[in-house]
């Protein structure tokens, strides 16, 4: 019987230790949101609103309303979002199609995205989907003359710290 008693505490110690481990480990590794109130809006009509916006380190949603006072049936549009870093350093589009799009009509969105340290975000309504060329945004702002004359040297300087 003492047997069966100490074999029911290790038992119990168990399940307290990994409903405890399980709880800090969901606590600790859940995501931080932090609210993004840096947008750029670039256009005045159809009306757009942003009603929420968080990013955390990796990914991100943005979420809101747009509006048509345009006074005109719109169709086959796209709401373009351009993701920068703090740096303004260009980190990708993402973009929602509006087939029909009614006068006075009130449509929301909701982006996802995985785009890291995400800073700011422009929001244009464009007739088709245009990607930033990732070229004229580099690391160390350098032109393609200048990437064309560094690349034999980091390859160099690459092999040279791989091979023994």
């Amino acid at each position: 019987m003492a047997r069966m008693k100490q074999f029911f505490l290790y038992f119990l110690m168990l399940v307290i230790f990994f409903i405890f481990v399980s709880l800090s480990t969901n606590l600790l590794m859940k995501e931080k949101f932090v609210d993004i109130t840096n947008h750029e809006i670039n256009i005045s009509s159809p009306q757009i609103v942003v009603t929420e916006s968080k990013a955390s380190y990796n990914s991100g949603y943005i979420r809101g309303t747009i509006t048509n006072d345009t006074g005109e049936h719109i169709k086959d549009k796209y709401l373009q979002f351009d993701f920068y870093d703090k740096d303004g350093i260009y980190l990708g589009t993402e973009s929602k199609e509006i087939k029909y799009f009614n006068v006075d009509e009130m449509i929301s969105f909701d982006i996802s995205y995985t785009y890291k340290n995400v800073n700011k975000i422009k929001i244009s309504f464009v007739d088709e989907v245009t990607k930033i060329s990732s070229s004229n945004y580099s690391l160390f702002n350098l032109s393609e003359e200048e990437q064309k004359l560094i690349m034999p040297v980091a390859l160099i300087v690459g092999l040279y710290a791989v091979l023994p």
